[in-house]
């Protein structure tokens, strides 16, 4: 039997998958919701040391909602990566793990 660690820390992405986020909301007042929304093109920093390796990953995403209006929507998060859904896991501690549920979006 494997015991998973009870948090696995930054998980990083190499640069050639591709990842959509799909953002499930309960009153359907979010414009996107339901949407594969795309990871923006990572962009590289070329200004660095001569010598220096380029990364081939990185932990950080950033996706773009487009207009939506301000207020607090309630919505289950989605990961797809290279076309596999992967819930999000909230707490590694338990058996099984418990995934992230809804929970608040807020936009300012």
């Amino acid at each position: 039997m494997v015991n998973p660690p009870a948090s696995p820390g930054l998980i990083a992405i190499p640069f050639e998958q591709r990842v959509f986020l799909t953002l499930f909301e309960e009153s359907n007042q979010l414009p996107n919701a339901g949407t594969q929304i795309p990871a923006e093109l990572l962009q590289i920093d070329t200004s660095m040391p001569p010598g220096d390796p380029l990364p081939i990953s990185t932990t950080t995403l950033t996706f773009r909602l487009g207009a939506v209006d301000p207020g607090s929507y309630r919505v289950r998060p989605r990961l797809r990566v290279d076309g596999v859904d992967s819930l999000i896991v909230q707490d590694y501690t338990v058996r099984p793990p418990r995934f992230v549920d809804y929970q608040d979006l807020v936009i300012l």
